[in-house]
């Protein structure tokens, strides 16, 4: 079972200060390593009380892989920045591509490396490990991979580059962004597209085809002050012309509105039920 979720740029856009937004940030980035969220769109919902709305789509794709990051990469792979002021609030992620300060390392054993220096045909990896790691290949200093641990050959480790695809283990997600939500369906496509609505079908009426829908789903959210359909609206389509299906996710919702992140986690956890029974 695969997730990818489709989230608007104005997600944090009713709080004003950085702390706030890392905070809110900070839980939806949880909530996608809890379901297995393996691709995450930040889409521009063209929502008049956002100033600069490729400003908020860079901060929440940089936080956001900032927390996917394991910690001892974060350092290699991102400048010190304004934006990251208040990055050690965020709560850690602890899927298994973050393993423990104090696992040791092993033969076959897969980690996320960062790529330090490069030369004769040959890469220097940082592992996270006492030993650095040694790849037979150039690959530019300053990239992340994923590898596979070899041996042990006394000052280095002999490791392997290896796909994602092929990791059995939840290891995380990645960030794209787009410039509307009709773009970020477009690319995201493939599987069964699912929009999120208070104005959507009654939860209890599609249960039962949610339960075969093919991988990977998809599911679209709204913002604070716009839902899916004015999204639509605005950018001049149809809601039914870009999913198959719109539902309501939380039915007699006792609150007024449910917040992205709220409706984030509460989608996500039924979704994520039916598809496992």
């Amino acid at each position: 079972m695969r997730f990818r979720v489709l989230l608007p740029a104005s997600l944090v856009c009713d709080v004003s200060d950085l702390r706030q937004k890392t905070l809110k940030i900070g839980i939806v980035g949880r909530a996608l390593a809890i379901f297995r969220v393996d691709s995450v769109w930040i889409y521009d919902d063209h929502e008049p009380k956002v100033k600069n709305p490729q400003e908020e789509m860079n901060l929440i794709k940089l936080i956001l892989e900032y927390m996917e990051t394991p910690q001892y990469l974060r350092k290699i792979l991102f400048r010190k920045k304004e934006e990251l002021k208040f990055a050690g609030m965020l709560p850690p992620l602890r899927t298994p591509h973050h393993p423990s300060v104090h696992e040791r390392s092993s033969r076959q054993q897969i980690r996320e490396g960062a790529v330090i220096s490069s030369k004769g045909g040959k890469s220097i990896v940082e592992l996270g490990l006492p030993k650095r790691g040694l790849l037979s290949e150039e690959v530019k200093p300053g990239t992340r991979i994923t590898v596979r641990i070899l041996k042990d050959i006394g000052d280095y480790l002999i490791v392997e580059e290896v796909r994602k695809e092929e990791v059995k283990d939840y290891w995380g997600y990645r960030v794209y962004t787009a410039p509307s939500l009709s773009e970020a369906v477009r690319m995201s496509r493939s599987g069964f597209m699912i929009g999120t609505s208070k104005h959507g079908r009654n939860l209890e009426d599609v249960m039962h085809l949610l339960k075969s829908v093919r991988d990977p789903l998809t599911v679209a959210f709204g913002g604070p002050y716009a839902g899916l359909f004015e999204i639509c609206a605005r950018e001049g389509v149809k809601t039914e012309d870009l999913f198959d299906m719109v539902i309501n996710m939380v039915p007699g919702q006792g609150t007024e509105t449910v917040r992205t992140e709220e409706a984030l986690i509460a989608s996500l956890a039924i979704l994520n039920v039916l598809r496992s029974i």
